[in-house]
């Protein structure tokens, strides 16, 4: 996990190298490393295979349970050995843009369309419902479950982070942005990791802030839509130009890592210790190392 000390050294080591692809390192480093092994002669294992035509995109949890919204907005719930167990399906509140299952118990479901944040069980039965027009949030575009199950949002006509409870009281919240960085933010992607928040904005970087919603550092991956904190302290994994790539504050650029299948534009990632989850052309694959 970062600590304010190494988000600083971090943020150092990311000035020092250009964040398009070309001026990133090409490696061999293979999924086992991604694991904390370091065995690039070990070939990874295919688990299994499911063939979703109609999935736009994915998500999974820390039980390497998997969650494909499909083009009619439902939403599939598959287990850790690719079988199907539940469905859940709203298409009154209109297209559902982000699914975050960083808690397998507590899944968050956002509308942005509506600004409407739901919650479901593991079995993707609805357990509550955040409506933030109701709350007097009027652009919303990004949303976040909170380590305590609160929600996290970027107030986007206020320009700041902030966390509320299901009642819409306001917890927590981050300076003025605008103010604080000169500029305002379209962000993407935002992932609680206990000890800091990560907001991602593809033109600035990804943003570091830390429990209290206060800002900390910035580093620079520009082009980065959505990444992925590693299980490790102080990595990130995200997609650029088709590859998977890991940055890490040890090395001066970010790494790019060895799949078991070519680079593909639309290909989608998700990373667990020792297993990598891979979505291509309508077919989802668990890879695993032993």
């Amino acid at each position: 996990m970062f600590s304010v000390k190494s988000v600083l050294f971090l943020v150092g080591f990311a000035l020092a190298f250009c964040t398009n692809v070309r001026g990133q390192q090409d490696s061999t480093i293979t999924i086992n490393d991604l694991a904390g092994q370091t065995h690039p002669d070990t070939a990874a294992m295919l688990k299994w295979t499911v063939n979703l035509p109609d999935a736009l995109f994915f998500t999974s949890d820390r039980l390497l349970q998997t969650y494909v919204v499909t083009t009619s907005q439902e939403l599939i719930k598959y287990n850790a050995d690719g079988a199907e167990q539940f469905r859940y399906n709203n298409r009154r509140l209109g297209p559902l843009k982000l699914v975050d299952a960083s808690n397998a118990f507590n899944i968050l479901l956002y509308y942005p369309d509506y600004q409407t944040a739901i919650t479901l069980d593991r079995t993707l039965n609805k357990t509550g419902e955040w409506n933030l027009l109701s709350f007097g949030f009027l652009n919303v575009p990004i949303v976040a479950t909170a380590a305590d199950n609160q929600l996290w949002l970027y107030d986007g006509v206020e320009q700041r982070l902030k966390k509320i409870g299901p009642d819409g009281v306001l917890l927590k919240q981050s300076d003025n942005l605008l103010q604080l960085l000169g500029f305002s933010l379209q962000p993407t992607c935002l992932v609680d990791q206990g000890n800091f928040i990560f907001l991602s904005d593809p033109a600035r970087g990804i943003l570091v802030f830390d429990a209290q919603g206060q800002y900390h550092a910035a580093i620079p991956l520009e082009g980065v839509n959505t990444f992925q904190p590693g299980h490790t302290s102080d990595w990130i994994y995200y997609t650029q130009a088709g590859a998977l790539w890991r940055y890490e504050q040890n090395l001066r650029s970010p790494v790019r890592l060895f799949v078991p299948e070519p680079p593909h534009p639309e290909a989608q990632y998700r990373l667990h210790p020792h297993n990598l989850f891979l979505f291509n052309g309508g077919v989802l694959k668990l890879y695993q190392h032993k």
